[in-house]
Protein backbone atom coordinates (compact mmCIF):
# COMPACT_ATOMS: atom_id res chain seq x y z
CA UNK A 1 0.00 0.00 0.00
CA UNK A 2 2.56 2.49 1.09
CA UNK A 3 4.59 1.60 -2.54
CA UNK A 4 1.25 2.09 -4.28
CA UNK A 5 0.63 5.47 -2.44
CA UNK A 6 3.88 6.67 -2.94
CA UNK A 7 3.77 5.86 -6.97
CA UNK A 8 0.24 7.67 -7.11
CA UNK A 9 1.58 10.78 -5.41
CA UNK A 10 4.65 11.10 -7.29
CA UNK A 11 2.38 11.04 -10.65
CA UNK A 12 -0.30 13.32 -9.02
CA UNK A 13 2.87 15.94 -8.41
CA UNK A 14 3.74 15.66 -12.39
CA UNK A 15 0.51 16.33 -13.13
CA UNK A 16 -0.37 19.75 -15.69
CA UNK A 17 -2.55 22.00 -12.99
CA UNK A 18 -2.93 24.49 -15.86
CA UNK A 19 -6.74 23.60 -16.34
CA UNK A 20 -6.86 24.17 -12.56
CA UNK A 21 -5.17 27.18 -12.12
CA UNK A 22 -7.19 28.61 -15.24
CA UNK A 23 -10.38 29.09 -13.41
CA UNK A 24 -8.79 30.94 -10.71
CA UNK A 25 -9.27 34.79 -10.18
CA UNK A 26 -6.05 36.51 -11.87
CA UNK A 27 -4.14 39.69 -11.62
CA UNK A 28 -2.27 41.14 -14.52
CA UNK A 29 0.62 43.36 -15.37
CA UNK A 30 -1.36 45.70 -16.96
CA UNK A 31 -3.33 46.15 -13.52
CA UNK A 32 -0.34 47.32 -11.65
CA UNK A 33 0.67 50.82 -10.43
CA UNK A 34 3.33 52.23 -12.87
CA UNK A 35 4.15 54.12 -9.65
CA UNK A 36 4.97 53.06 -6.35
CA UNK A 37 3.42 54.92 -3.02
CA UNK A 38 5.64 57.13 -1.32
CA UNK A 39 5.42 58.68 1.86
CA UNK A 40 6.46 62.55 2.58
CA UNK A 41 9.01 63.19 5.60
CA UNK A 42 9.39 66.51 6.45
CA UNK A 43 12.93 67.50 8.18
CA UNK A 44 12.89 70.19 10.99
CA UNK A 45 15.90 71.15 13.34
CA UNK A 46 15.16 72.38 16.81
CA UNK A 47 18.41 72.96 19.11
CA UNK A 48 20.01 69.53 18.95
CA UNK A 49 17.78 67.42 17.21
CA UNK A 50 16.82 67.04 13.33
CA UNK A 51 13.21 66.01 13.98
CA UNK A 52 11.63 64.28 10.69
CA UNK A 53 7.84 64.34 10.84
CA UNK A 54 5.12 61.79 8.49
CA UNK A 55 1.63 63.23 8.38
CA UNK A 56 -0.97 60.74 8.74
CA UNK A 57 -3.91 59.67 10.56
CA UNK A 58 -2.88 57.11 13.46
CA UNK A 59 -5.57 57.32 15.54
CA UNK A 60 -4.59 59.37 18.10
CA UNK A 61 -1.17 57.49 18.54
CA UNK A 62 1.94 59.23 18.34
CA UNK A 63 4.89 56.60 16.46
CA UNK A 64 8.49 57.71 17.59
CA UNK A 65 12.14 56.80 17.43
CA UNK A 66 14.83 58.32 18.56
CA UNK A 67 18.18 57.51 16.30
CA UNK A 68 22.01 57.63 17.29
CA UNK A 69 24.56 57.56 14.76
CA UNK A 70 26.44 54.13 15.62
CA UNK A 71 29.59 54.40 17.18
CA UNK A 72 32.88 52.68 16.00
CA UNK A 73 33.35 50.11 18.15
CA UNK A 74 36.23 47.16 18.38
CA UNK A 75 35.37 43.16 17.83
CA UNK A 76 35.42 42.60 21.27
CA UNK A 77 32.82 45.21 22.03
CA UNK A 78 30.23 43.96 19.22
CA UNK A 79 28.16 41.48 21.41
CA UNK A 80 28.05 44.13 24.70
CA UNK A 81 26.50 46.43 22.53
CA UNK A 82 23.84 44.04 21.23
CA UNK A 83 23.01 43.16 24.55
CA UNK A 84 22.64 46.61 25.44
CA UNK A 85 19.69 46.92 23.23
CA UNK A 86 17.88 44.00 24.76
CA UNK A 87 18.78 45.21 28.25
CA UNK A 88 17.40 49.10 27.38
CA UNK A 89 13.62 48.29 27.78
CA UNK A 90 13.78 46.10 30.63
CA UNK A 91 16.29 48.45 33.13
CA UNK A 92 15.57 51.41 35.90
CA UNK A 93 15.65 54.37 33.90
CA UNK A 94 15.68 58.45 35.76
CA UNK A 95 15.17 58.19 39.05
CA UNK A 96 12.92 54.91 38.77
CA UNK A 97 13.82 51.24 39.67
CA UNK A 98 13.18 48.54 37.41
CA UNK A 99 10.03 47.76 38.87
CA UNK A 100 9.04 51.32 38.95
CA UNK A 101 9.93 51.50 35.73
CA UNK A 102 8.24 49.01 33.89
CA UNK A 103 4.89 50.00 35.63
CA UNK A 104 5.92 53.57 34.10
CA UNK A 105 6.06 52.26 30.79
CA UNK A 106 3.11 50.06 31.05
CA UNK A 107 0.87 52.56 32.38
CA UNK A 108 1.75 55.86 29.86
CA UNK A 109 3.25 53.91 26.73
CA UNK A 110 2.97 51.13 24.32
CA UNK A 111 6.20 49.87 25.40
CA UNK A 112 9.96 50.60 24.44
CA UNK A 113 11.84 48.59 21.63
CA UNK A 114 15.86 48.60 20.91
CA UNK A 115 17.54 47.55 17.57
CA UNK A 116 20.37 48.34 15.23
CA UNK A 117 19.64 49.59 11.62
CA UNK A 118 22.68 48.73 9.53
CA UNK A 119 21.57 51.22 6.44
CA UNK A 120 23.05 49.49 3.48
CA UNK A 121 23.76 52.25 0.72
CA UNK A 122 21.68 51.85 -2.44
CA UNK A 123 24.73 52.16 -5.08
CA UNK A 124 27.16 49.62 -2.33
CA UNK A 125 25.31 47.57 -0.66
CA UNK A 126 28.55 47.00 1.48
CA UNK A 127 28.49 50.41 2.46
CA UNK A 128 26.82 50.64 5.54
CA UNK A 129 26.31 53.82 8.15
CA UNK A 130 24.69 51.80 11.41
CA UNK A 131 22.35 53.50 14.09
CA UNK A 132 20.61 52.34 16.86
CA UNK A 133 16.90 53.13 17.15
CA UNK A 134 15.00 53.31 20.38
CA UNK A 135 11.33 53.56 19.81
CA UNK A 136 8.00 53.90 21.82
CA UNK A 137 3.93 54.59 21.17
CA UNK A 138 1.48 56.21 23.38
CA UNK A 139 -1.89 57.79 22.96
CA UNK A 140 -1.84 61.94 22.54
CA UNK A 141 -2.52 62.58 25.82
CA UNK A 142 0.26 60.59 26.59
CA UNK A 143 2.80 61.74 24.59
CA UNK A 144 4.64 63.93 27.38
CA UNK A 145 5.19 60.83 29.57
CA UNK A 146 6.27 58.96 26.33
CA UNK A 147 9.19 62.19 25.49
CA UNK A 148 10.39 62.16 29.36
CA UNK A 149 10.55 58.10 29.21
CA UNK A 150 12.60 58.06 26.27
CA UNK A 151 14.41 61.56 27.21
CA UNK A 152 15.48 59.08 31.06
CA UNK A 153 16.25 55.82 28.79
CA UNK A 154 18.75 57.66 26.63
CA UNK A 155 19.91 60.09 29.54
CA UNK A 156 19.65 58.21 32.47
CA UNK A 157 19.94 54.22 32.32
CA UNK A 158 20.00 52.36 35.31
CA UNK A 159 22.79 49.93 34.89
CA UNK A 160 23.65 49.11 38.13
CA UNK A 161 20.91 46.64 39.72
CA UNK A 162 23.02 43.83 39.47
CA UNK A 163 20.13 41.32 40.39
CA UNK A 164 17.95 42.56 37.55
CA UNK A 165 20.59 42.55 35.28
CA UNK A 166 21.75 38.91 35.92
CA UNK A 167 17.91 37.68 36.11
CA UNK A 168 17.71 39.44 32.69
CA UNK A 169 20.87 37.64 30.70
CA UNK A 170 19.54 34.05 32.22
CA UNK A 171 16.85 34.68 31.21
CA UNK A 172 17.60 35.71 27.59
CA UNK A 173 20.26 32.74 27.27
CA UNK A 174 17.15 30.42 28.30
CA UNK A 175 15.14 32.19 25.27
CA UNK A 176 18.06 31.78 22.74
CA UNK A 177 18.23 28.05 23.76
CA UNK A 178 14.90 26.98 23.97
CA UNK A 179 14.67 28.42 20.43
CA UNK A 180 17.79 27.45 18.93
CA UNK A 181 16.12 24.23 16.76
CA UNK A 182 13.93 26.79 15.78
CA UNK A 183 15.92 29.21 14.72
CA UNK A 184 18.62 26.76 13.03
CA UNK A 185 17.98 28.50 9.71
CA UNK A 186 18.49 32.14 11.11
CA UNK A 187 22.02 30.58 12.65
CA UNK A 188 22.54 28.91 9.29
CA UNK A 189 22.03 32.08 7.09
CA UNK A 190 24.58 34.41 8.96
CA UNK A 191 27.35 32.09 9.56
CA UNK A 192 27.32 31.21 6.09
CA UNK A 193 27.38 34.70 5.29
CA UNK A 194 29.54 35.92 7.93
CA UNK A 195 32.82 36.07 5.27
CA UNK A 196 30.91 37.63 2.79
CA UNK A 197 31.03 41.37 3.94
CA UNK A 198 31.43 43.74 6.85
CA UNK A 199 28.22 44.02 7.12
CA UNK A 200 27.49 40.26 7.33
CA UNK A 201 29.93 39.53 9.94
CA UNK A 202 28.51 42.29 12.24
CA UNK A 203 25.29 40.86 11.63
CA UNK A 204 26.46 36.81 12.90
CA UNK A 205 28.10 38.96 15.89
CA UNK A 206 24.67 40.35 16.16
CA UNK A 207 22.32 37.56 15.88
CA UNK A 208 24.33 34.50 15.06
CA UNK A 209 26.29 32.15 17.13
CA UNK A 210 28.95 34.16 18.29
CA UNK A 211 26.49 35.62 20.37
CA UNK A 212 24.47 33.15 21.98
CA UNK A 213 27.87 31.64 22.74
CA UNK A 214 28.85 35.12 24.72
CA UNK A 215 25.65 35.09 26.08
CA UNK A 216 25.53 31.52 27.30
CA UNK A 217 29.47 32.13 29.20
CA UNK A 218 28.15 35.34 31.06
CA UNK A 219 24.68 33.50 31.92
CA UNK A 220 26.48 30.16 33.55
CA UNK A 221 29.03 32.57 35.12
CA UNK A 222 27.55 35.64 35.97
CA UNK A 223 28.53 35.88 39.76
CA UNK A 224 32.40 35.82 38.62
CA UNK A 225 32.11 37.84 35.51
CA UNK A 226 28.47 40.01 36.61
CA UNK A 227 30.91 43.06 37.81
CA UNK A 228 33.47 43.15 34.63
CA UNK A 229 30.72 43.15 32.29
CA UNK A 230 28.20 45.80 34.26
CA UNK A 231 31.54 47.83 34.23
CA UNK A 232 31.31 47.18 29.79
CA UNK A 233 27.59 47.19 29.50
CA UNK A 234 27.77 51.02 31.09
CA UNK A 235 30.78 52.39 29.33
CA UNK A 236 28.58 50.91 26.20
CA UNK A 237 25.61 53.00 27.52
CA UNK A 238 28.24 56.69 27.57
CA UNK A 239 29.67 55.12 23.96
CA UNK A 240 26.33 54.57 22.35
CA UNK A 241 23.57 57.16 23.87
CA UNK A 242 23.31 60.45 23.61
CA UNK A 243 25.58 61.02 20.29
CA UNK A 244 25.79 63.78 18.43
CA UNK A 245 23.98 63.58 15.12
CA UNK A 246 20.83 62.26 16.74
CA UNK A 247 17.33 62.18 14.78
CA UNK A 248 13.72 61.89 16.09
CA UNK A 249 11.51 60.11 13.79
CA UNK A 250 7.77 61.26 14.42
CA UNK A 251 4.90 59.44 12.72
CA UNK A 252 1.25 61.14 13.95
CA UNK A 253 -0.93 63.72 12.26
CA UNK A 254 0.52 67.40 11.91
CA UNK A 255 -2.02 69.52 14.40
CA UNK A 256 -0.53 67.09 16.80
CA UNK A 257 2.76 67.28 15.68
CA UNK A 258 3.09 71.05 15.82
CA UNK A 259 2.19 70.88 19.51
CA UNK A 260 5.23 69.10 20.00
CA UNK A 261 6.96 71.13 18.87
CA UNK A 262 6.00 73.99 20.85
CA UNK A 263 6.78 71.83 24.08
CA UNK A 264 10.23 71.00 22.49
CA UNK A 265 8.95 67.52 22.96
CA UNK A 266 9.11 67.91 26.57
CA UNK A 267 12.75 68.40 26.91
CA UNK A 268 13.96 65.99 24.52
CA UNK A 269 15.29 68.92 22.09
CA UNK A 270 17.11 69.76 25.06
CA UNK A 271 19.22 66.13 24.96
CA UNK A 272 22.60 67.08 25.96
CA UNK A 273 24.27 65.19 23.04
CA UNK A 274 28.66 64.17 22.53
CA UNK A 275 31.03 64.03 19.80
CA UNK A 276 32.14 60.39 19.27
CA UNK A 277 33.95 58.66 16.87
CA UNK A 278 32.29 57.83 13.71
CA UNK A 279 31.57 53.78 12.41
CA UNK A 280 34.46 52.32 10.57
CA UNK A 281 33.82 48.80 8.79
CA UNK A 282 37.18 47.40 9.14
CA UNK A 283 36.51 44.08 10.98
CA UNK A 284 39.40 41.00 9.70
CA UNK A 285 36.56 38.68 7.76
CA UNK A 286 37.05 35.20 8.74
CA UNK A 287 37.61 31.90 6.78
CA UNK A 288 34.10 30.03 6.77
CA UNK A 289 34.69 26.19 5.95
CA UNK A 290 31.40 24.08 4.88
CA UNK A 291 30.06 22.89 7.56
CA UNK A 292 27.54 21.36 9.60
CA UNK A 293 26.41 22.06 13.22
CA UNK A 294 24.89 19.76 15.61
CA UNK A 295 21.44 20.44 17.42
CA UNK A 296 18.95 18.89 18.77
CA UNK A 297 16.56 18.33 15.77
CA UNK A 298 15.58 15.37 13.42
CA UNK A 299 15.75 17.32 10.79
CA UNK A 300 18.24 19.91 8.82
CA UNK A 301 18.70 23.88 8.58
CA UNK A 302 20.48 24.68 5.45
CA UNK A 303 21.39 27.97 4.07
CA UNK A 304 24.15 28.70 1.17
CA UNK A 305 24.76 32.59 1.31
CA UNK A 306 26.28 34.83 -0.91
CA UNK A 307 26.33 38.59 -2.00
CA UNK A 308 25.02 39.74 -5.12
CA UNK A 309 23.83 43.46 -6.58
CA UNK A 310 23.29 46.41 -4.59
CA UNK A 311 19.53 47.96 -5.05
CA UNK A 312 20.11 50.76 -7.63
CA UNK A 313 22.74 48.25 -10.09
CA UNK A 314 20.48 47.94 -13.31
CA UNK A 315 20.17 44.71 -12.96
CA UNK A 316 19.31 44.19 -9.78
CA UNK A 317 15.60 43.87 -10.47
CA UNK A 318 16.24 41.01 -12.39
CA UNK A 319 18.07 39.04 -10.38
CA UNK A 320 15.13 39.37 -7.69
CA UNK A 321 13.19 38.00 -10.44
CA UNK A 322 15.63 34.79 -10.93
CA UNK A 323 15.02 34.24 -7.62
CA UNK A 324 11.71 34.03 -7.78
CA UNK A 325 11.78 31.98 -10.53
CA UNK A 326 14.36 29.66 -8.79
CA UNK A 327 11.38 28.63 -6.34
CA UNK A 328 8.61 28.37 -8.84
CA UNK A 329 9.93 26.28 -11.28
CA UNK A 330 12.71 23.67 -9.17
CA UNK A 331 12.63 24.90 -5.54
CA UNK A 332 9.31 24.22 -4.37
CA UNK A 333 8.54 21.08 -5.87
CA UNK A 334 11.98 19.55 -5.30
CA UNK A 335 12.34 20.59 -1.56
CA UNK A 336 9.14 20.57 -0.41
CA UNK A 337 6.57 18.46 -2.23
CA UNK A 338 8.89 15.78 -2.84
CA UNK A 339 11.58 16.27 -0.86
CA UNK A 340 9.33 17.23 2.79
CA UNK A 341 10.70 19.71 3.85
CA UNK A 342 8.68 22.42 5.58
CA UNK A 343 9.91 25.13 3.26
CA UNK A 344 12.64 25.97 0.78
CA UNK A 345 13.72 28.12 -1.70
CA UNK A 346 15.77 31.95 -2.21
CA UNK A 347 15.15 34.55 -1.02
CA UNK A 348 17.75 38.13 -2.43
CA UNK A 349 17.20 41.78 -0.34
CA UNK A 350 18.39 44.07 -2.97
CA UNK A 351 18.98 46.73 -0.35
CA UNK A 352 21.47 44.44 1.44
CA UNK A 353 22.71 42.84 -1.53
CA UNK A 354 22.78 39.48 0.61
CA UNK A 355 21.47 36.25 -1.76
CA UNK A 356 20.99 32.61 -0.18
CA UNK A 357 19.42 29.50 -1.30
CA UNK A 358 17.62 27.80 1.99
CA UNK A 359 15.59 25.11 3.23
CA UNK A 360 14.07 24.46 7.29
CA UNK A 361 12.73 21.64 8.67
CA UNK A 362 14.17 19.71 5.82
CA UNK A 363 14.71 15.58 6.28
CA UNK A 364 17.05 15.76 3.46
CA UNK A 365 20.92 18.01 3.29
CA UNK A 366 22.45 16.26 -0.08
CA UNK A 367 19.78 16.57 -2.24
CA UNK A 368 18.64 19.68 -1.27
CA UNK A 369 21.80 20.97 -1.92
CA UNK A 370 21.36 19.36 -5.59
CA UNK A 371 18.11 20.49 -5.99
CA UNK A 372 19.72 24.57 -5.39
CA UNK A 373 22.16 23.57 -8.40
CA UNK A 374 19.16 22.23 -10.46
CA UNK A 375 16.99 25.32 -10.20
CA UNK A 376 19.82 27.85 -11.79
CA UNK A 377 20.59 25.10 -14.61
CA UNK A 378 17.16 24.32 -15.30
CA UNK A 379 16.42 28.20 -15.45
CA UNK A 380 19.37 28.72 -17.70
CA UNK A 381 18.49 25.47 -20.02
CA UNK A 382 14.66 25.64 -20.38
CA UNK A 383 12.33 28.68 -21.80
CA UNK A 384 10.99 30.86 -19.06
CA UNK A 385 7.81 31.20 -20.79
CA UNK A 386 6.17 34.50 -20.27
CA UNK A 387 3.67 33.10 -17.56
CA UNK A 388 6.19 32.42 -15.30
CA UNK A 389 8.05 35.47 -15.63
CA UNK A 390 4.71 37.44 -15.13
CA UNK A 391 3.94 35.34 -12.05
CA UNK A 392 7.88 36.44 -10.81
CA UNK A 393 6.76 40.11 -11.24
CA UNK A 394 3.48 40.04 -9.74
CA UNK A 395 5.04 37.92 -6.82
CA UNK A 396 7.60 40.90 -6.52
CA UNK A 397 4.90 43.69 -7.14
CA UNK A 398 3.20 42.06 -4.44
CA UNK A 399 5.87 42.50 -2.12
CA UNK A 400 7.23 45.92 -3.18
CA UNK A 401 3.30 47.81 -2.88
CA UNK A 402 2.54 45.27 0.65
CA UNK A 403 0.42 47.62 2.45
CA UNK A 404 2.01 49.64 5.41
CA UNK A 405 0.28 50.31 8.14
CA UNK A 406 -0.28 54.42 9.12
CA UNK A 407 2.14 53.97 12.15
CA UNK A 408 4.67 52.41 10.28
CA UNK A 409 5.10 54.75 7.35
CA UNK A 410 7.39 57.57 8.91
CA UNK A 411 9.90 54.69 9.32
CA UNK A 412 9.80 53.48 6.54
CA UNK A 413 10.20 57.45 4.42
CA UNK A 414 13.36 57.31 7.29
CA UNK A 415 15.07 53.77 6.54
CA UNK A 416 14.18 55.05 2.68
CA UNK A 417 16.21 58.51 3.27
CA UNK A 418 19.14 56.94 5.36
CA UNK A 419 20.11 54.28 2.55
CA UNK A 420 19.60 56.91 0.06
CA UNK A 421 16.69 54.90 -1.45
CA UNK A 422 14.92 57.94 -3.49
CA UNK A 423 11.50 58.45 -5.28
CA UNK A 424 13.79 57.94 -8.62
CA UNK A 425 16.24 55.03 -7.03
CA UNK A 426 12.86 53.11 -6.70
CA UNK A 427 10.77 54.14 -9.51
CA UNK A 428 14.25 52.73 -12.04
CA UNK A 429 14.02 49.49 -10.12
CA UNK A 430 10.53 48.40 -10.78
CA UNK A 431 10.69 50.03 -14.30
CA UNK A 432 13.14 47.38 -15.02
CA UNK A 433 11.40 44.93 -13.03
CA UNK A 434 8.15 45.45 -14.82
CA UNK A 435 9.77 45.45 -18.50
CA UNK A 436 12.38 42.33 -17.51
CA UNK A 437 12.65 40.10 -20.19
CA UNK A 438 13.97 35.99 -20.42
CA UNK A 439 16.89 37.09 -21.56
CA UNK A 440 17.31 40.09 -19.38
CA UNK A 441 16.74 37.01 -16.50
CA UNK A 442 19.20 34.59 -17.97
CA UNK A 443 22.27 36.62 -18.35
CA UNK A 444 21.42 37.76 -14.77
CA UNK A 445 21.64 34.31 -13.88
CA UNK A 446 24.94 33.89 -15.77
CA UNK A 447 26.80 36.55 -14.72
CA UNK A 448 26.30 37.01 -11.17
CA UNK A 449 24.61 34.22 -9.24
CA UNK A 450 26.37 31.25 -11.01
CA UNK A 451 29.38 32.71 -9.89
CA UNK A 452 29.14 33.84 -6.71
CA UNK A 453 27.05 30.34 -5.60
CA UNK A 454 30.43 28.61 -6.43
CA UNK A 455 32.36 30.86 -3.92
CA UNK A 456 29.44 30.28 -1.30
CA UNK A 457 29.45 28.12 2.37
CA UNK A 458 27.38 25.60 2.81
CA UNK A 459 26.22 25.43 6.48
CA UNK A 460 23.44 23.02 7.84
CA UNK A 461 22.24 22.99 11.35
CA UNK A 462 20.23 19.46 12.09
CA UNK A 463 20.71 16.19 14.22
CA UNK A 464 23.74 14.40 14.43
CA UNK A 465 22.28 11.43 12.99
CA UNK A 466 20.87 13.34 9.78
CA UNK A 467 24.46 15.13 9.24
CA UNK A 468 26.32 11.80 9.46
CA UNK A 469 24.09 9.98 7.36
CA UNK A 470 23.79 13.39 4.52
CA UNK A 471 27.25 13.87 5.16
CA UNK A 472 28.35 10.66 3.09
CA UNK A 473 27.06 11.92 0.03
CA UNK A 474 28.08 15.71 0.16
CA UNK A 475 31.55 16.15 -1.16
CA UNK A 476 33.68 17.58 -0.18
CA UNK A 477 32.18 16.43 3.53
CA UNK A 478 31.37 19.29 5.61
CA UNK A 479 32.65 20.15 8.83
CA UNK A 480 31.08 18.56 11.64
CA UNK A 481 30.93 20.28 15.05
CA UNK A 482 28.49 20.74 17.99
CA UNK A 483 26.59 23.85 19.08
Amino acid sequence: RIITTAANLKTFQEEDDDEKIEVLPKILLADVPKKGRSFELTRTVRKNLEIFHHSAFTNHIVYTDIVFPLADLQEDELWIARLLTQLIPQVGSGERNFVDNLNYIQAHTGGIDCNFSFNHQVYDSTQITPSLHIKSTALYHKASNMFRLLFDTVYALNLTEADRIKELIIKHYTNLESSLAQNGLKYAVNLSASAVNQANYVANKWYGLDYFYKIKDVAHNFDTKGATLIDALQKMQQKLLCREGAHLVVTCDQTEFSKFLETGFDGLIDLPLKPFTSWKSNFTLPKVQPQARIISSPVSFTARAFQALSYAHPDAAYVSLAANIFDNQTLHKRIREQGGAYGGGTSYNPTSGNFYFYSFRDPHIASTVEAFKEAMKAALSNDIDESELEEAKLEMIQTLDAPVPPGDRGEVAYSRYREGKTEETRQAFREKLLAATQEDVKRAIENYIIPAYKESILVSFAGRELIEKENKKIHPKLLVEKV
